[in-house]
């Protein structure tokens, strides 16, 4: 499954129960280019560091699921993610994954959990000056501070619920069927 060990942290900013947990996948929004003579790869998560630009986020949980570009995420690290949102307290859950399976990974999550848990990527990655990464993350945030349960993709200013979106690759956007 070629997933990474578990590892979790709990955010430096925590206070005692922390509500969200931050799940990463992988994907572009945490792709890295190590030399010229190599493809990006998917690096370390860019999800804390991007946190860390943000003022007065509220204190979150922090594990890595994995690091995969999302078209190698099958429906065993589907059942996974599930898995783990589903074990965890927190009611709140914001997924970094890769764009392109992250409308399947949405779908295979809405039938399955009653947790409130919003999906978002990047386009381009998050260690580039001109990524989308921050929007989508804060959208993300901003999600998970107004909804009540479900599941979302959060991309570009948009929150589309799972059963309704889908990556329009002509646009790079997210879309509603």
């Amino acid at each position: 499954m070629n997933t990474v060990a578990l590892h979790e942290e709990t955010s430096s900013r925590v206070k005692k129960t922390p509500e969200i947990l931050l799940v990463s996948t992988g994907g572009t929004i945490d792709k890295t280019y190590f030399d010229k003579l190599s493809l990006y790869e998917v690096g370390e998560a860019a999800i804390n560091k991007i946190l860390a630009k943000l003022p007065n986020t509220e204190a979150m949980n922090y594990v890595e699921l994995c690091r995969k570009d999302s078209l190698e995420i099958n429906d065993n690290d589907r059942q996974a993610l599930l898995e783990l949102i589903n074990s965890r307290p927190e009611k709140k859950v914001l997924v970094t994954h890769g764009t392109d399976s992250m409308a399947e990974t949405a779908r295979y999550l809405a039938l399955r959990t009653d947790k409130l848990v919003v999906l978002c990527g990047a386009f381009l990655p998050a260690a580039f000056t001109d990524s989308d990464a921050d929007l989508n993350v804060g959208s993300a945030l901003a999600a998970l501070s107004l909804l009540q349960s479900g599941v979302y993709i959060a991309m570009h200013g948009k929150v589309l619920a799972a059963e309704t979106a889908k990556k329009n690759y002509q646009s790079r956007s997210f879309e509603a069927i």
